[in-house]
């Protein structure tokens, strides 16, 4: 076995010279498995893609101005805003009467939420909130 392993590697090289014998080409030959050369580390988990942030729909806009009643308080939708926190529409409300005792008009809580001020008769919800329990639906 030793002397045809030896014949072998002395006619190759002779034989691929002159053109009567080519190995076949890497790209031709049969995928192999790979194999596992020790120990694999897995990959890290993908992080979920953050929502682009979107203006509001003209639907959307249209709760701007609402009024509605829930448990017995007042709210008025201030607006409609995209939040870059939650990734989701948020609808910015204030509780009337609440505001009315506290002399803070509405133009105070617009400027409130543009600031980032508080008044405790602000409030913030989903717009998917506000829509299952927000206007008409009290």
């Amino acid at each position: 076995m030793r002397e045809i392993s030896n014949a072998w590697k002395e006619l190759a090289p002779l034989l691929i010279d002159n053109g009567d014998f080519k190995a076949p080409r890497a790209s031709s030959a049969k995928p192999r498995a790979k194999r596992a050369r020790g120990p694999v580390a897995p990959k890290p988990p993908k992080a979920p893609k953050a929502p682009k942030p979107r203006a509001p729909s003209a639907s959307e806009r249209a709760l701007e101005g609402e009024e509605y009643e829930e448990d017995g308080v007042e709210w008025k939708v201030l607006a409609v805003r995209w939040c870059a926190e939650s990734g989701l529409l948020v609808v910015w409300y204030f509780d009337i009467l609440e505001a009315e005792k506290g002399e803070i008009s509405e133009e105070d809580t617009v400027y409130a939420i543009e600031s980032g001020a508080a008044f405790d008769c602000l409030g913030i919800s989903s717009l998917r909130e506000i829509r299952q329990r927000g206007p008409g639906r009290a």
